[in-house]
């Protein structure tokens, strides 16, 4: 009898710590998951703020944190602790409370060799389930001013170039929208190209 009890004690107690690991696991996967949401979200809101302003102020980061804009999932609270704000937005602030640019020459990306406005912003979410499991995830995010006289050619709408004789353009080309590149004879860009549509040489 003692040696069954303390095998069913042994088996018990397996089973019992299995069961939490389990729900400790599950806490943690449901806590992720949620803070991941949230931060997806943010970013989300954060790029329509950026579709009204391309400077947004800091009053209108502000309102990201606002209690209807936080994410609905049941349970999920997003606490502020010590580490920072539990769901929002920050940033370095100039004098007058908004978010401060630094100029810089950009390295990477389409854009390597312009220099702008750099502006970094810092995304926040701690996400915390009901029995505890918390999980805290930052991105960290910047936009690029680049003034529009460092390019050769800037267009917001469809931009040609259909040349009757030889032509050598040597500025930088971008547009927001399609491309059309024709020539009677030789068109020569000698710069960087592109195109936020399609870059057509064939069709008008």
């Amino acid at each position: 009898l003692m040696l069954v009890s303390g095998m069913v004690a042994g088996f018990v107690s397996v089973i019992v710590s299995e069961q939490r690991l389990q729900h400790i696991e599950r806490d943690r996967s449901e806590s992720f998951y949620a803070a991941h949401g949230g931060l997806e979200k943010l970013t989300s809101d954060l790029g329509t703020v950026f579709n009204t302003s391309y400077t947004p102020t800091g009053t209108q980061i502000a309102t990201l944190d606002d209690t209807d804009m936080l994410p609905a999932f049941p349970g999920i609270t997003f606490p502020t602790t010590s580490e920072g704000v539990g769901y929002g937005v920050t940033f370095t602030a100039d004098a007058h409370g908004n978010p401060a640019s630094s100029v810089r020459s950009i390295t990477t990306g389409t854009w390597v060799g312009f220099t702008g406005l750099v502006t970094p912003y810092t995304l926040s979410v701690t996400a915390r389930t009901p029995t505890g499991g918390e999980t805290r995830l930052q991105r960290v995010v910047q936009t690029v001013g680049i003034p529009l006289f460092q390019f050769g050619q800037f267009s917001e709408t469809n931009l040609s170039f259909h040349a009757g004789g030889d032509f050598n353009f040597g500025g930088r080309v971008h547009t927001n929208a399609n491309l059309f590149l024709a020539s009677g004879t030789t068109l020569t860009l000698e710069n960087k190209v592109s195109a936020f549509g399609e870059v057509v040489r064939t069709h008008l």
